[in-house]
């Protein structure tokens, strides 16, 4: 098996190799609509996922635009606007996401800076704010001292999202890489939101951090969220090589059933809590009845309330403290 294996990793190398030496640049007096559809058919031939949204969005850019509705399909491109977008078309082809490529992405109403390898925020996430949002409102909370708690905050997006969304909250988010860290603040400051939100490199691990740092720092937070890391280590052979390739490891993979890192949330966060505050968390779909039985079976000091689907059909959970 370990041939066979290395035989097709052998086989894609040249592919892509193949794929990527044989580019679109070198066309004059070629209009926008012309090179979007051969770098199309070149993104099809080669197995490009999304291939007309991909080579859209990479146009737009090497044109200074966010997207093509202000630009024409005639307009003839200049050498240099060509090789722009030959440049990072060529990119693509290694797998490597659109959203490093052009160094950001919308989440909400939020325009936020994407640099690898930090965790690119998923849309369905975006519907975890807004059920937390949703949830703050229902138990009238005092918007004047709300606190919350982003645990594995990647790019910043959940907890700075809620704070552009409530603007007398304060937030603290912890990230253990470094460079998450360092994008969250740069993110913090380009929303406005810097002033409000404190953000702490550390590796929120039993074995290496006392929780109880937090509350001595901050007091206790009303919400909690976090998009931990879900996958199971055994499936990383399933996915795409745009996240295996690309985004850390760290902020993906999470032991044989995908659980230690929620297992370590649910052990500690009912301390940090406030009374009636509440813990939401993105899971992996097969992981709902794995977290009540934690939950019924361990004195955690939270109590299992509701389960929420996406339009994927993705679980949210949400956990409010005894």
């Amino acid at each position: 098996m370990r041939c066979v294996n290395a035989f097709l990793y052998k086989v894609n190398l040249c592919k892509q190799a193949r794929c990527i030496s044989n580019t679109c640049s070198g066309y004059a007096n070629i209009t926008v609509e012309e090179l979007i559809s051969k770098w199309q058919g070149r993104f099809l031939k080669c197995s490009i996922p999304e291939p007309t949204c991909s080579v859209e969005l990479l146009t737009a850019h090497a044109l200074g635009r966010k997207t093509l509705n202000e630009v024409s399909p005639t307009q003839v491109l200049s050498e240099e606007q060509v090789t722009r977008v030959d440049e990072l078309c060529t990119n693509r082809l290694t797998r490597l996401p659109v959203q490093y490529l052009i160094g950001e992405w919308d989440f909400l109403s939020l325009t936020l800076k994407m640099k690898p390898p930090v965790f690119i925020p998923r849309p369905e996430t975006e519907e975890l704010v807004t059920l937390v949002r949703e949830g703050i409102k229902h138990v009238g909370a005092n918007y004047t001292t709300l606190q919350f708690l982003d645990i594995g905050t990647g790019t910043g997006a959940i907890v700075i999202a809620l704070l552009d969304l409530f603007p007398e909250a304060r937030g603290v988010g912890v990230d253990t890489l470094p460079a998450a860290c360092i994008l969250t603040a740069e993110n913090a400051e380009l929303i406005g939101v810097n002033n409000r939100l404190t953000v702490l490199h550390a590796t929120l691990s039993n074995d290496i951090y006392d929780w109880t740092k937090l509350t001595e720092s901050f007091g206790k937070f009303d919400v909690i969220v976090s998009n931990p890391p879900y996958i199971p280590s055994g499936i990383v052979g399933d996915l795409e090589p745009e996240i295996t390739r690309y985004e850390h490891h760290s902020a993906l993979f999470s032991g044989e059933d995908g659980m230690h890192f929620i297992k370590q949330i649910l052990q500690n966060t009912s301390d940090l809590l406030k009374s009636a505050g509440s813990l939401w968390l993105e899971v992996d779909l097969k992981h709902p009845q794995l977290v009540r039985q934690y939950v019924q079976e361990h004195d955690v000091g939270l109590t299992y309330v509701k389960t929420h689907r996406d339009f994927t059909n993705r679980v949210y959970m949400a956990y409010t403290h005894t």
